[in-house]
C-alpha cells in the first residue's frame, strides 16, 4: 500500500532526525510540480479527512525536507489548495458530509503540514475552538491527543482571546480522562481504555490486552506536554514536546 509506505517513510526520517541522522536515498514518489500536486490532493478522500489530512501533511513534510526547486512556490500551492476546502461554517476541512471525530483529527493532521513548514495560521480559529470545545473525542488515545493538540494552535491563533478559560478548564478536565488510560503500577498508557491498541495499518501487534502499550504511552505523554503549555505549566513541570 502506497499510503502506509508514505506514511511509515515519513515517521522514520522523523525518529532519524530526533539521532541527527539522515536517509541515505530520497523518496522518489513525491509530487514535485503543481500539476502533480493537484493530481495528488484531488485524489485523496476529503469526506475522511483524518487519513487525506494526514497525507497532505506528509506531502508538505517531504517538499520541506527533500529542499525540492521552487519548493516555497509548491508548499504554498499545496496551502492554498487545501484552503479551498476549507468550510466557513465551522472551520474545518473536508469535503461531503463527516463525523466530528473525523473533523478534529483532519484538521489535527493538516496542523501538523502546516507546522513542518512553519506556516500555521488559518482561517476560522474561533469556529474550530466552539466545535471542538462542544466535542468528546475521547474514544482512544489519537482522539485524545489530537482534540488538545488542535485547540493549542486555534488558542495561539486568537491569541488567548477566544474563551480561553474554557480551554483551560477543559483541558483540566482533559487530565481526568488522560488518568483512566493510566496504569500507576506499572506506568504507561494503554491506547484504549483497558486495552492495548491491538492493530496498526491493519497489522497486529497485541493481543489487546489490558495493559499499557508504546502508541498509547507516546500519544498521551505528547498531549500532557501540550496541555503543560497551554496551561502554562511546561517550564514549572519541566515537560517538553519534543519536535521533528
Amino acid at each position: 500500500n502506497q499510503d502506509v509506505k508514505l506514511a511509515e517513510t515519513r515517521q522514520s526520517i522523523s525518529a532519524l532526525s530526533l539521532f541527527g541522522y539522515k536517509p541515505d536515498y530520497i523518496y522518489q514518489k513525491i509530487p514535485y510540480n503543481e500539476n502533480r500536486i493537484n493530481k495528488y490532493l484531488n485524489q485523496l478522500n476529503w469526506k475522511y479527512p483524518w487519513g487525506a489530512g494526514s497525507h497532505f501533511s506528509h506531502l508538505l513534510y517531504f517538499l520541506y525536507y527533500y529542499n525540492f526547486k521552487k519548493k516555497d512556490e509548491l508548499i504554498q500551492y499545496a496551502i492554498d489548495w487545501i484552503n479551498k476546502i476549507q468550510k466557513s461554517t465551522d472551520g474545518f476541512w473536508y469535503k461531503g458530509n463527516t463525523s466530528t471525530q473525523q473533523k478534529i483529527n483532519g484538521a489535527m493532521k493538516i496542523i501538523t503540514g502546516l507546522k513542518v513548514v512553519d506556516k500555521v495560521n488559518f482561517n476560522y480559529a474561533e469556529k474550530i475552538i466552539d466545535n471542538v470545545l462542544a466535542a468528546k473525542n475521547d474514544e482512544q488515545a489519537c482522539d485524545n491527543f489530537n482534540i488538545v493538540y488542535v485547540l493549542k494552535y486555534c488558542n495561539e491563533i486568537t491569541k488567548r482571546k477566544h474563551r480561553f478559560s474554557e480551554i483551560a478548564d477543559f483541558m483540566y478536565d482533559r487530565l481526568d480522562i488522560y488518568k483512566e488510560y493510566y496504569f500507576s503500577d506499572i506506568g504507561g498508557f494503554s491506547f484504549m481504555k483497558n486495552k492495548a491498541n491491538g492493530t496498526y495499518y491493519g497489522a497486529l501487534i497485541t493481543k489487546g490486552k489490558n495493559e499499557p502499550d508504546i502508541h498509547g504511552t507516546v500519544m498521551f505523554i505528547w498531549g500532557i506536554s501540550i496541555i503543560a503549555q497551554i496551561l502554562d505549566l511546561n517550564n514549572k513541570l519541566q515537560f517538553n514536546e519534543f519536535i521533528t
